[in-house]
């Protein structure tokens, strides 16, 4: 009895993993059997972020990713798609917290990207395109008007005569490995930037909500900070605002699998990210480790 087995070692903490609808009544079960096992049971709940299907746009193409068209996800660029998931998720803990599990909910994991891990679709160039949905190309010019201010700053950077920030557009998908042009393909690092911005963003703003709906009274955090693992794929992942999401009081933990090269008996897998880093920040790091047995 694996429930038996992991309060005899003294852990406590459990993650059901749920499909479909997160809401109590998709979870009371799992909860009532741990608890009947184990009635010092604390949870953590997996809140995915980002199916189209849970939100309502007046145009949902405008904010599906077009990196992952075919699974209907939302831009994590999209600035109404951040709005109607605050919403989204203040409604499901809200539920949570009204329950009778009240006293047994340690906090909440957000997950989106690419296996719910928040780095991009692309990453592993398949496909090899960056979102180029409306939504995202609305946010970039944004930020890139709050970067550069004027026209001319963005011509002068982009070594593009013609550009204005009313017309810059998400770049074609560019991989030269690790290094770009830094003149030749600025506009390809800003949008790179950019995206790692958009992404500790999202998960800043959204996990400022878990609080905002739990009085502050429990834990929020996300599966992010791959850049020991995802290094060799440069910017393209979003990975790379790690210092936002560090540096916010909102965000309590980070998590990750083992790295999945150097998994044989004789080896050592190393962590994804940097784990004296977030113990610098106070932060929690957990390893979700699966390396399979013999068994």
């Amino acid at each position: 009895n694996y429930v038996e087995q992991t309060a005899d070692a003294g852990i406590r903490i459990y993650q059901p993993r749920v499909n479909g609808a997160v809401n109590v009544s998709g979870f009371s079960s799992y909860f009532d059997k741990i608890l009947e096992q184990d009635p010092n049971a604390m949870f953590v709940v997996n809140i995915w972020v980002q199916s189209v299907s849970d939100y309502r746009f007046d145009n949902r193409a405008d904010h599906v990713d077009t990196t992952k068209a075919d699974a209907e996800v939302c831009s994590l660029g999209s600035l109404e798609w951040l709005e109607q998931a605050k919403k989204r998720i203040n409604t499901i803990i809200t539920e949570f917290m009204n329950s009778k599990y009240k006293d047994h909910m340690l906090g909440f994991m957000l997950t989106a990207g690419n296996t719910g891990e928040w780095f991009d679709y692309s990453t592993y160039f398949n496909p090899k395109s960056f979102d180029q949905c409306k939504a995202n190309q609305e946010h970039f010019r944004l930020w890139l008007k709050d970067k550069y201010g004027t026209d001319a700053a963005l011509r002068k950077a982009w070594g593009n005569s013609s550009v204005t920030l009313a017309s810059a557009r998400v770049p074609d998908y560019v991989y030269n490995g690790p290094f770009l042009d830094p003149v030749g393909q600025k506009n390809v690092i800003d949008y790179m930037e950019y995206h790692s911005y958009s992404l500790a963003n999202a998960i800043v703003t959204l996990c400022s909500e878990v609080k905002k709906a739990t009085g502050n009274t429990k834990i929020a955090g996300v599966p992010y900070g791959y850049v020991a693992q995802l290094g060799q794929y440069g910017g393209s992942t979003g990975s790379n605002a790690m210092t936002t999401v560090l540096q916010s009081d909102q965000v309590d933990f980070l998590c990750s699998p083992l790295a999945y090269n150097h998994r044989k008996l004789i080896d050592y897998p190393g962590w994804h990210g940097f784990v004296d880093s977030m113990r610098y920040y106070g932060k929690l790091w957990f390893s979700e480790d699966d390396t399979p047995t013999y068994l």
